[in-house]
C-alpha cells in the first residue's frame, strides 16, 4: 500500500474508531474505507501479485513468514499519527504490545 493510501486508511480508521458503530457519519465512512480498501486490493492483484509469482518458492514462503511476524507484532487500533513506513517499522514494537495490553486489561474489566 503507498504511503498515501495508507495515510487515508489509518484516518479513515481512526474516525470510524472514534465515532462508533452508532455515531453519526459511521456508514459513510465505512463506504469510504470500504473503496478504498477494495482499490488497495484490486492493485495489489494487478500490480503486486505477478511479482510475487515470479519468486521462487522458498521466498515467497520468508515473505509469508514475515508477514504473519508483522500480524503478531502490529497494532490492534489505528494510530494515525503514525504515518509513513518508517514510522511504521519503528513504532509496531512499541504500540502493538501497548495495544494488546490495553486489550488484555478492557477484556478484564468487561469479564469478556
Amino acid at each position: 500500500m503507498t504511503a498515501d493510501r495508507m495515510d487515508v486508511t489509518a484516518v479513515l480508521l481512526a474516525r470510524l474508531y472514534r465515532i462508533g458503530p452508532d455515531g453519526t457519519g459511521y456508514r459513510r465512512g465505512l463506504r469510504a474505507l470500504r473503496r478504498a480498501v477494495l482499490a488497495h486490493a484490486a492493485r495489489e492483484e494487478r500490480e503486486e501479485f505477478p511479482a510475487l509469482e515470479k519468486l521462487g518458492r522458498t521466498r515467497r514462503r520468508m515473505l509469508g513468514l514475515e508477514v504473519k511476524l508483522a500480524k503478531e507484532l502490529a497494532p490492534t487500533r489505528p494510530h494515525p499519527r503514525v504515518n509513513g513506513e518508517l514510522a511504521n517499522r519503528l513504532a509496531m514494537p512499541v504500540l502493538g504490545p501497548a495495544d494488546r495490553c490495553r486489550d488484555l486489561v478492557r477484556r478484564w474489566r468487561t469479564g469478556a
